[in-house]
C-alpha cells in the first residue's frame, strides 16, 4: 500500500478518530486506536481494541503488506485508503 501524504496528514492532524482498521494481504485485521506516532521514518503504533491473554496490545502498522486502512470517526463517517 502506498504511504500518501493525505493518509499520514488525516493520522497525524485528525483528533476526532475512533479506531483505525488495517487489512493485511495475509486476511488478518486489526483494530485499535492509535497510540504513538514517529515522522521520520513514518510509522504508527495501534493500541488494539481486543487483546487475548499474554499477548502484545501494541500493533505497528506494517504499510508494506498493509492493503487497506479504514478510518472510523466518532460521529460514524468512515474514511478508506487503499
Amino acid at each position: 500500500m502506498e504511504l500518501t501524504k493525505e493518509l499520514q496528514m488525516t493520522l497525524t492532524n485528525d483528533t476526532n478518530i475512533k479506531s483505525v482498521d488495517v487489512f493485511y494481504t495475509d486476511g488478518e485485521k486489526v483494530s485499535g486506536f492509535v497510540k504513538e506516532l514517529n515522522f521520520i521514518p513514518f510509522n504508527v503504533t495501534l493500541c488494539k481494541h481486543r487483546v487475548p491473554r499474554n499477548e502484545n496490545p501494541y500493533h505497528t502498522v506494517d504499510f508494506d503488506f498493509a492493503f487497506k486502512i479504514q478510518i472510523v470517526y466518532h460521529d460514524g463517517t468512515v474514511k478508506l485508503f487503499e
